[in-house]
Parts: C-alpha cells; structure tokens; sequence
C-alpha cells in the first residue's frame, strides 16, 4: 500500500496547490521522509500509534529531526517536494543500468534488510557474524533494503 500512497501523494502534490497529506504506511521516520519528498505537506500517522502507542510520534519526530540537522536542513518543509523531479514512469526507466546492494561497515545487524529481501522475494541478503552481507547473483538492485536500513548502510553500487 505504501508505494501506491506515495505516488498518490506525488501526482496529488504536482496536480494542486493546496496542502497534501500524506499517509499510508507511515510508521518510521524514514516513511514520514520519503512522503515529505514526494510533496506531503504534514503526515499522518495511524495504524503505527494504534499498534506502539502515542510514544512512537516522539520517536519519529527526534528521528526526522536528526536526519534533517544531517542533512543540513533546517526544517521539514526544506525537503517537501525534493524527489519530485525524479518521479518518473516505467517506460522513462533506463533498464540497461545494473545495481547491486552492498553493506558498508557502519551495519549493525538489526536484521531489517534480511527481512525486507526475503518479504521481496529474492532472499539475497543474510546475516553472517552479525552483519548483512549481499548475494550478488541474487540481488536484482530494487533497493528495498537501501529503504528500510536505519543505519543507512546498505547502497545500491553498478554491477561488475
């Protein structure tokens, strides 16, 4: 539901000029982010609070903040709308260029991006002494894994 809400959100935001809120899936600040980029003006956080409590909005805010102070923004609006000049479609996609994760050393072995593979499908990412490691012949380079990693870990790089 969450890439389908995102897109909405994006062609809602480039279609009106009035405020867009996003929502659907929003349970990270990573998620608030990514609608924050695609045109949200504010998000809305549901399903998260009913299953963590309202604590979680305190620990999405601290998140969003530090990765704007990071990033050198200043506020959220700062990044709204960000990513909308590269929101494309399937066909404006050049499908010649091959990517493939790869784990630097900051991976703490949380484990998200072995979920989030093998919840994709592909089942390339294990862990192995507590860090992530990448099957390259099983990596297709959607770069699933490169969104979930809260350590900001996981790249997508050309293949070889």
């Amino acid at each position: 539901m969450k890439p389908v809400s995102l897109r909405c959100t994006a062609v809602a935001a480039q279609a009106l000029q009035i405020p867009v809120i996003g929502c659907g899936g929003i349970s990270t600040w990573q998620d608030a982010a990514e609608y924050l980029a695609v045109g949200a003006s504010i998000v809305e956080v549901c399903t998260a609070v009913m299953w963590n409590g309202c604590r979680i909005i305190e620990k999405l805010t601290k998140g969003l903040e530090a990765y704007l102070e990071r990033k050198g923004y200043e506020t959220p609006t700062d990044i709204t709308g960000k990513a909308l000049s590269r929101i494309g479609s399937f066909p404006d996609l050049n499908l010649s260029i091959k990517l493939a994760a790869s784990v630097d050393d900051s991976c703490n072995g949380c484990g998200i991006c072995v979920e989030a593979c093998a919840s994709g499908g592909y089942q390339a990412i294990t862990m192995v002494s507590d860090t992530a490691r990448v099957d390259i012949s099983r990596c297709d380079g959607c770069g699933l894994c490169v969104g979930v990693c809260p350590q900001e870990s996981i790249h997508l790089t050309p293949r070889q």
